[in-house]
């Protein structure tokens, strides 16, 4: 019988088992299951296979953190790379604290701190993670819900009339709703104030209502192929995929449909994209796989309208209608005013209506418009000498009346004034 070999024991210190135990401790505080499922995701794909699960936590430097930063700004977006860090550093500043009595901490420092030194190192080193959203056309949006079939319209809808995030629309119940008072109740994942009871517009019940009608699973919207049927699902990829392409047109046939497909230079022949780099029907190899055409294969297409499921919160922020931003505030779920306005995207468009009038006048209306101006500028000038003379006439007046009184000697127009003696009682006169 051969002997098998005993794997080393796992050292209380190593990496994966300091990861495990700060899991572990943040479900029991309380972390919402979104969010300890994030960074389970982030410790198992990220940090543990750069560091290595055994290595001693405590041996992890600044200057290797350094090297991981470095390594994944050239694959993720900066916002991406700045979960990475907030989560190493967190899992620190827990490995930072007694577990106990009689226990001293896993580590005496943090090493993600080290990369802020001096402060601001670390943001310049990540990049901006807040780049400016480009504007959101409205108009766009109401044509990419024209070409939707009513399933994926009641999806479509409840994300641009509500706001939602797509995790939480995707886990919206029907017992969530609540049809008669028009209201239904969002499950937050972000923060306490994400949970919370939301109104909904009379349009979107009706159209919830008759998705009612076709649904037999208890999730507002879910899934509906083989695999998903009835389930919760997470990726609705395919649904803006399919808005993408149903939106696009080929300028050669002048057909609708565009996405990727096969298309034979032999028998000119357009299919669907497989494994096997060749034409099903003549076997030839001169394909070509790009995006095209379902018709014809030409290339020569325009592109569709590209959404996003963030772009509904963003349409939803811009066309919500109330003067008071605080209740945009409390439907976006926001506990601040700032990140409210971060969502605005469809200012831009009240921007150019806003300035569409300028220079668009007739020359007869600007010369008329020019002339007003003119004249009023004229009148304008008159009133100002009109009424210099009238202060004038006035001084001269006061002059005389001093004169008279003693005050002043000499003469009171034209000529020079001389003051009297007692250039008090001058100054207390006047």
């Amino acid at each position: 019988m051969a002997n098998k070999t005993k794997e080393p024991e796992l050292l209380s210190t190593a990496l994966i088992a300091g990861v495990s135990a700060y899991l572990v401790d943040s479900a029991e505080q309380g972390r919402s299951q979104w969010r300890l499922d994030g960074m389970r995701w982030n410790f198992d794909k990220v940090i543990i296979p750069f560091f290595g699960a055994t290595t001693p936590i405590g041996s992890v430097s600044t200057e290797q953190v350094r090297k991981m930063v470095i390594q994944r700004k050239r694959t993720v977006k900066p916002k991406t790379l700045w979960h990475d860090v907030t989560n190493l550093r967190a899992l620190y500043n827990w490995a930072m604290i007694p577990k106990g009595t009689d226990k001293k901490p896993l580590v005496t420092t943090n090493p993600v701190d080290g990369l802020d030194r001096p402060k601001g190192a670390l943001a310049k080193l990540i990049g901006n993670t807040n780049p400016k959203k480009a504007p959101l056309n409205l108009t766009m949006v109401e044509q990419a819900a024209a070409v939707l079939n009513h399933g994926d319209r009641a999806y479509f809808d409840f994300l641009r009339f509500t706001g939602l995030r797509k995790d939480e629309a995707n886990r919206l119940r029907w017992e969530d709703i609540n049809f008669d008072e028009g209201y239904f109740h969002c499950k937050g994942t972000k923060t306490d104030e994400s949970d919370a009871y939301l109104p909904l517009a009379p349009s979107l019940i009706e159209s919830l209502k008759r998705h009612k009608l076709s649904s037999t699973s208890d999730y507002v919207f879910a899934g509906r192929s083989a695999q998903t049927k009835g389930k919760k699902i997470y990726s609705r990829r395919r649904l803006f995929e399919k808005i993408e392409r149903l939106t696009s047109r080929c300028l050669d046939c002048l057909e609708t449909g565009i996405g990727k497909r096969r298309y034979c230079q032999d028998c000119q022949r357009v299919e669907a994209v497989s494994r096997v780099h060749r034409c099903s029907k003549c076997r030839s190899i001169k394909v070509n796989e790009r995006v095209g055409c379902f018709a014809c294969g030409s290339s020569n297409v325009k592109a569709g309208i590209k959404l996003r499921p963030k772009d509904m919160r963003d349409y939803f922020a811009s066309t919500v209608e109330t003067d008071d931003p605080r209740v945009l505030m409390s439907l976006m779920r926001h506990t601040n005013l700032t990140t409210t306005t971060k969502y605005l995207r469809a200012m831009h468009e009240r921007m150019k209506e806003a300035v569409s009038g300028l220079g668009a006048t007739s020359s007869k209306t600007s010369d008329k418009f020019l002339g007003a101006t003119l004249g009023a500028s004229q009148n304008s000038l008159q009133g100002q000498k009109t009424a210099e003379n009238r202060i004038q006439l006035q001084m001269a007046e006061l002059a005389k009346m001093l004169e008279r009184q003693g005050f002043l000697k000499g003469k009171s127009g034209g000529g020079e004034w001389s003051r009297t003696t007692d250039a008090a009682d001058m100054s207390r006169v006047l």
